[in-house]
C-alpha cells in the first residue's frame, strides 16, 4: 500500500525485490556485450550510425528506468544501502559501453552532417548528430573513458554518496524535538521570528560535526572535475558546463549583467525588511520571513484544490497535470530523517 504523502514508484518497479530488476540488468549486460563487436560488421557509415543510435536508444531507456528507480528510492531514504550497490552496478556495466560511445561519436565526427541528414533514416537525428560531432572533440581515448567511468564509482560517485548521506541524516534538537537539517531550513519561512532564530541557531550547531567531511567531499568532487576538464580540452569547468548546457559565455554574461543591473531592487527590499523587523542589517534568520498577514497554513489537499482551481481559469492543461501529479502520487511531500534535502524534479517521460 502507498504511504500517505510519499511518491509512488511502482510504475517503474514494484519494489527492490521486483524480479524485473534482475531481468533488466541481464538485458543491459547483453546490450553492452553486443556493443563491443558492433563496429566489426561491414556496412556504410549511414547504416552503422543508424544502427548505433538505435542501440544507444535501447540501452539508455533501460538504464534510465533502472537508475531513476534506485536514485529516487535512495533520495527518499539514504539508509537503504542496497540502492547504492545497485547504482554502482549500473555504473560498472555502463563503463563497458564507453568504447562504443567514443567510436560512434568519432564516426559521426568524420562525416559531413549535411550529407548524412539527406538519408531519410537519419533526418530526424540531425540535432543529435551535430551535437555528437561537437562532443567528439572533447573525448579521450576509448580505454581512458572506460577507465574513468569505472573509477567514478569509487571516486566522485562515492564522495557524492557521502555528501547525501551526511546531509540527510544530520539532525539537531529544537525545543526538545529532534529536527533534520531540511526541517530546520524549512523553519526559515515560519511566521514566528522566535522560531526562525531558534531554528537558525540549531542549524549552525550542526555544521561543526559535518564541515570537515563535507569540505573533503566537495574538494574531491571538484578536484576530479578540474583535472578531467583540462584533460578533455575545455578551458575551464565553467566552459565545460556551458558546452554541456548548450549555451555560450556571452549568454551567461548577459544574464549576470542583468542581475547586477537590478541588484539595487533587492538591496532596497532587504533594507526595508530589516527596518520592518527593527534591525540595522537584516538578520540571516529573517531573510525568508513572510511579511504581512498570511493564512494559518495549507494542507496538501488544500493546496491541490487552490492550484487546480487557479489554473483551470488560466490554462486548463496545467490544472489537469497538477491534479494528475497528486492523484498518481508523483510527489514526496514531507521532510524526514534520511531523506535528501532540497527540491528537485525528475523527468520520467519513459512512463507517461
Amino acid at each position: 500500500m502507498q504511504e500517505n504523502g510519499r511518491w509512488d514508484l511502482t510504475p517503474l518497479y514494484e519494489s527492490l525485490d521486483d524480479p524485473r530488476i534482475d531481468e533488466d540488468f541481464g538485458r543491459l549486460s547483453k546490450l553492452v556485450e553486443g556493443s563491443r563487436s558492433f563496429f566489426e560488421k561491414e556496412a556504410d557509415a549511414a547504416d552503422l550510425i543508424k544502427g548505433g543510435i538505435e542501440l544507444s536508444e535501447e540501452m539508455y531507456e533501460l538504464v534510465y528506468r533502472l537508475a531513476a528507480y534506485f536514485s529516487l528510492v535512495m533520495n527518499a531514504d539514504t539508509s537503504i544501502s542496497k540502492t547504492v550497490a545497485y547504482l554502482n552496478r549500473i555504473q560498472g556495466i555502463m563503463a563497458g559501453f564507453q568504447p562504443f560511445e567514443v567510436a560512434l561519436k568519432r564516426l559521426i565526427a568524420d562525416q559531413d552532417i549535411d550529407e548524412l541528414v539527406k538519408h531519410e533514416k537519419l533526418k530526424q537525428y540531425e540535432f543529435m548528430l551535430r551535437e555528437s560531432k561537437a562532443e567528439a572533440g572533447y573525448m579521450l581515448d576509448a580505454e581512458l573513458e572506460e577507465m574513468i567511468a569505472h573509477l567514478d564509482i569509487y571516486g566522485v560517485g562515492a564522495w557524492e554518496n557521502l555528501f547525501d548521506q551526511l546531509t540527510s541524516t544530520a539532525s539537531a534538537e529544537l525545543d526538545g524535538e529532534k529536527k533534520t537539517l531540511t526541517e530546520l531550513r524549512n523553519l526559515a519561512y515560519d511566521p514566528d521570528q522566535d522560531v526562525r532564530h531558534k531554528a537558525y541557531e540549531a542549524e549552525l550547531s550542526l555544521y561543526p560535526q559535518l564541515e570537515k567531511s563535507l569540505a573533503g567531499a566537495l574538494n574531491a568532487i571538484k578536484g576530479q572535475v578540474l583535472y578531467l576538464t583540462g584533460k578533455r580540452g575545455h578551458a575551464s569547468p565553467l566552459d565545460e558546463s556551458l558546452f554541456s548546457n548548450r549555451t555560450s559565455r556571452e549568454t551567461l554574461d548577459a544574464m549576470i549583467e542583468a542581475i547586477i543591473e537590478k541588484r539595487d531592487i533587492f538591496v532596497r527590499y532587504f533594507k526595508a525588511k530589516a527596518k520592518y523587523f527593527g534591525q540595522e542589517s537584516l538578520h540571516w534568520a529573517d531573510m525568508f520571513a513572510p511579511i504581512g498577514k498570511l493564512p494559518s497554513g495549507y494542507t496538501v489537499e488544500g493546496s491541490r484544490e487552490m492550484l487546480v482551481s487557479s489554473f483551470e481559469k488560466l490554462h486548463p492543461p496545467i490544472a489537469e497535470l497538477i491534479d494528475k501529479a497528486h492523484e498518481d502520487n508523483w510527489i514526496d511531500f514531507y521532510p524526514r530523517e534520511n531523506k535528501v534535502g532540497g527540491a528537485f524534479c525528475f523527468n520520467l517521460a519513459i512512463i507517461r
